[in-house]
């Protein structure tokens, strides 16, 4: 029964692709959960973009960065990068290194 319910999940995203693009609409599409690079992600093959989030911890600090891996059409620059929120948005900082 698990795959039964795998592969509903899979059409019902390959679905909402397909209504936001027939749309000519833009979207913003969230996915929380750990990516550990050997999983296959139908919503990761079918989006035009996808920007991964990423904690980790060393020496006691947490480190985030931002991370393009995927952006169809266009150039873009595929380096980690670190990252802040605040109540004044996201800052991205293109000349700290990112050492994991």
């Amino acid at each position: 029964m698990i795959n039964a319910r795998g592969s509903e999940i899979r059409y019902l995203v390959h679905k909402l692709f397909e209504t936001i693009r027939n749309q000519n609409c833009s979207s913003l599409i969230t996915y929380e959960g750990v990516f550990d690079g050997t999983n296959f992600y139908s919503e990761m093959f079918l989006s035009d973009g996808v920007i991964a989030l990423v904690k980790d911890l060393r020496d006691f600090e947490i480190i985030k960065t931002v991370r393009i891996d995927k952006m169809r059409g266009i150039d873009f620059d595929d380096q980690p990068r670190r990252y802040t929120i605040s109540n004044n948005g996201m800052v991205v900082f293109n000349k700290e290194p990112v050492l994991i």
